[in-house]
């Protein structure tokens, strides 16, 4: 289940980003700034999991989320890659 929902995790945040960062920027940026913002989220929840009786940490899940992150990532890197030059 982490690549599925990491994956949606990511669009949302693409969405969040484009809008706050309304396209102006680049889309280095874009993709940075939401891959960051994944993993943060990714090690937090493994942190919390830690905490809880009977869960543990796992890196595994960690990898396993960043798999779910970069697929979206590299097909919105591919989409957006494709309007920019388009409008060039």
């Amino acid at each position: 289940a982490h690549i599925p929902l990491y994956g949606l995790l990511t669009v949302l945040l693409f969405i969040t980003y484009k809008n706050i960062m309304k396209l102006e920027n680049s889309i280095y940026r874009l993709n940075r700034n939401v891959f960051v913002t994944a993993m943060c989220i990714a090690v937090l929840d493994e942190i919390n999991q830690s905490t809880v009786p009977g869960r543990s940490a796992s890196r595994t899940d960690i990898i396993l989320d960043a798999t779910g992150v970069s697929i979206v990532v590299s097909l919105a890197n591919r989409r957006f890659g494709i309007e920019k030059r388009k409008t060039d």
